[in-house]
């Protein structure tokens, strides 16, 4: 059995290689990504994470942010090459199973299509900019609200955080020359077989990493306005780019955690204390500083002893 793993990254050097090396361990056998034009290090990153394992492939493609023909296409290349599962990830994704084996999870499973749950984790609102080890301190889970139909609507009236919403279901899809994966990696045509739900594995997903992330994700909300014409394709970047700094504060309040709630326009919301992902990770982040220091900057509040003084109080 044969699991390639897609992506198409932007501007992820602190997380890449924690991501590429926990789903390394999981039982991912390749890697297909694809670089969107990325100004920080995460192409350096990439770059060393291929010398170091033959399983990484990389390309780049600094033009429009065309995400779904984007992770189309490296899916077929990847069913060309011989995959029998792909696992369409995006950098602040972390699959994750009971049994540490993405291979154990699919052994005989005859489904076409594996319909994976999202779970949304929540950093400390001590975390002010993305740095290797911003994951550690990411010990708490939402708790979902609404539908996710209702998402949109929750969040504008500043009901929930982005945090809370329901997200939709992820997928790992058997491939065929004429699969497609649509925008967001979260629904797809053209796999062999029928879909069923996932009973073992689960998306640990870190939206928001730092306070600084909000800035990339205003960006990518620029470039949805410039790409799609129907607002509610990416509406919550969108939502971000719109924003002046007082707006992205609240924001941050609303979004990141100070001792185990989320605040919302003053009321707390309570979240619940899961160290899934900080466990996942943990191993990764100690094992790839030792070479991957000159890609990882580093920037004042943000550096490895600040959070783990962090981590300790809140514990």
């Amino acid at each position: 059995m044969k699991i390639t793993a897609v992506m198409t990254v932007r501007n992820e050097q602190h997380v890449l290689a924690t991501n590429i090396a926990h789903h390394r361990a999981l039982g991912v056998d390749e890697f297909r990504i694809l670089d969107n034009g990325s100004q920080d290090g995460t192409v350096e990153v990439i770059t060393a994470m291929a010398e170091r394992d033959p399983s990484v492939k990389w390309t780049t493609d600094d033009g429009p942010y065309r995400q779904n023909e984007m992770v189309t296409e490296l899916a077929r290349e990847a069913f060309r090459h011989g995959a029998d599962w792909v696992v369409p990830i995006d950098a602040d994704e972390f699959w994750w199973t009971p049994t540490r084996s993405l291979k154990v999870a699919l052994d005989g499973s005859d489904a076409g299509a594996l319909v994976c749950q999202v779970d949304n984790f929540v950093q400390s609102a001590a975390v002010l900019h993305d740095h290797p080890t911003s994951l550690v301190t990411m010990i708490y889970r939402a708790q979902a609200s609404g539908r996710h139909e209702d998402a949109k609507r929750l969040v504008e009236e500043q009901k929930i955080g982005f945090v809370e919403i329901t997200y939709p279901p992820k997928l790992i899809l058997r491939p065929t020359p004429s699969l497609t994966i649509a925008l967001g990696n979260h629904s797809a045509t053209g796999y062999a077989g029928e879909e069923r739900p996932a009973t073992d594995v689960v998306v640990l997903h870190a939206p928001i990493r730092a306070r600084d992330r909000f800035i990339n994700r205003a960006e990518l909300g620029r470039r949805h306005n410039v790409m799609y014409a129907d607002s509610d394709i990416g509406w919550h970047v969108r939502r971000l780019a719109d924003m002046n700094a007082e707006g992205l504060e609240a924001e941050w309040t609303a979004n990141s955690y100070d001792n185990g709630a989320l605040t919302v326009q003053g009321l707390r919301h309570p979240l619940v204390r899961d160290h899934r992902l900080r466990d996942a990770v943990l191993p990764h982040t100690a094992r790839l500083d030792r070479w991957l220091g000159p890609f990882r900057s580093r920037r004042p509040g943000s550096s490895p002893t600040a959070v783990g003084e962090h981590r300790h109080a809140d514990q």
